[in-house]
């Protein structure tokens, strides 16, 4: 769809692309992932808990682990459900996260453990 854009250019990660994720994913995308900066980066996550995020596909969260590492700041858009959950596979600390947006509903002591952790939380 973008190769006939004449206004967007387009740089690629390379590796495996997941066509049910719509993502390219493996140790090509991660190696291109980590020879980059970023000034913001803005993820969901498979699950929050108090030991941070986490994701149920381990070539993903190698994705996931890359640009975190790259990115200056870290927000993470996510629904009330994940909290409490844990995925298969960790990917971060609630400390390596910058912003939390989520919504109205969102428990009270979900709030206080993004606090504890120094993350920012927005109310959409």
């Amino acid at each position: 769809m973008l190769s006939e854009s004449r206004t967007c250019d387009l740089t690629l990660t390379g590796g495996h692309l997941c066509p049910r994720l719509g993502v390219m994913l493996g140790p090509l995308c991660e190696q291109m992932l980590r020879s980059v900066g970023a000034d913001l980066l803005i993820m969901g996550t498979g699950g929050i808990t108090e030991t941070g995020l986490s994701n149920s596909n381990p070539l993903v969260v190698g994705s996931e682990r890359a640009m975190i590492d790259v990115a200056r700041r870290v927000v993470v858009v996510t629904d009330p459900s994940k909290f409490g959950r844990q995925a298969m596979v960790p990917v971060a600390p609630l400390e390596e996260l910058d912003v939390v947006v989520s919504t109205d509903g969102l428990a009270a002591q979900q709030r206080a453990l993004l606090e504890s952790a120094g993350v920012e939380l927005i109310l959409a």
